[in-house]
């Protein structure tokens, strides 16, 4: 649903109003120079006194100045300045489902991550909800949107920017999925083993069984096979043998006894069925 309110073109001309859709092009000034410069080693006093109107750095354990970090939940609130090191980044578990897809092999799958991908979709929606805060609160203080450029106009900014890096993250994480899904129905046929389909969620075995419904219509209409024979063959028949019981089949104008190890000499048309769904395999001598 989220994903589906990023896409939608009302979200997108209102939040391009204030932000361009190219970030390369976005209308923020450059980040000031740092308040707080390293001193150098030859230079540095005893205790050196990191900023003014603070205290002491710590004496020996501490070779540089000590910077206060600021989480990004606070600078999109525009709220004060806060150490410790648990600042939160958004978009890393949106990064994760990546991480994921690069780790695995050329054509493979792993099981869908639906626990992170419902995590990305909540974060998107606390996104969409404080970037409409944010803007309200502009509007109500009668503050021109376009060119006022205070804490909640950056705020609004890095929530904006954060929903759009979730939204290219979640696409690429199912478009590359799909394009595997895609590749399934050429290389194993219309039926997927159990240990496949367990990797799918709902939507991608109904987009699955889809893909194979316009496949086979289409196939139909033309009257023609487009998957057997990828690869243009040498010679129509090919000598096979049975990896598993297949039973009574019948092939054209006769009938074959397919049992496990049995090397039988047919047609490729009708061995390429058997051949995806890994029930023989061509035999070479």
């Amino acid at each position: 649903m989220i994903l589906t309110l990023l896409c939608s073109p009302a979200y997108q001309s209102e939040s391009t109003k204030f932000f361009p859709r190219d970030d390369t092009k976005f209308p923020f000034p450059p980040p000031p120079a740092p308040l707080v410069r390293p001193i150098p080693l030859d230079k540095r006093p005893p205790r050196a006194i990191c900023r003014p109107c603070r205290s002491q750095a710590p004496s020996s354990d501490r070779s540089g100045p000590v910077l206060e970090r600021r989480s990004v939940e606070q600078v999109a609130r525009g709220g004060g300045r806060a150490g410790g090191r648990g600042s939160r980044m958004y978009a890393r578990r949106a990064s994760q489902l990546l991480k994921e897809l690069d780790a695995c092999e050329p054509g493979q799958l792993v099981v869908f991550n639906s626990d992170v991908f419902d995590q990305v979709i909540r974060e998107c929606g606390e996104h969409n909800a404080q970037f409409q805060a944010l803007i309200r609160k502009m509007v109500e203080q009668n503050l021109d949107i376009e060119t006022t450029r205070n804490e909640d106009h950056y705020g609004a900014a890095i929530h904006h920017l954060s929903l759009l890096r979730n939204k290219r993250c979640l696409m690429a994480y199912m478009y590359n999925r799909a394009e595997t899904i895609r590749s399934f129905r050429w290389k194993i046929g219309p039926v997927l083993p159990h240990e496949i389909q367990e990797k799918l969620n709902f939507s991608e075995k109904e987009y699955f069984r889809s893909h194979s419904t316009a496949i086979k219509s289409y196939i139909s209409e033309m009257d023609i096979d487009l998957t057997v024979d990828m690869v243009p063959p040498k010679d129509p028949y090919i000598q096979v043998r049975v990896l598993e019981d297949i039973g009574e089949v019948s092939l054209g104008d006769h009938s074959v006894s397919l049992t496990k190890n049995s090397l039988h000499f047919l047609r490729r048309t009708d061995a390429e069925q058997f051949i995806s769904q890994g029930l023989m395999e061509e035999f070479l001598e």
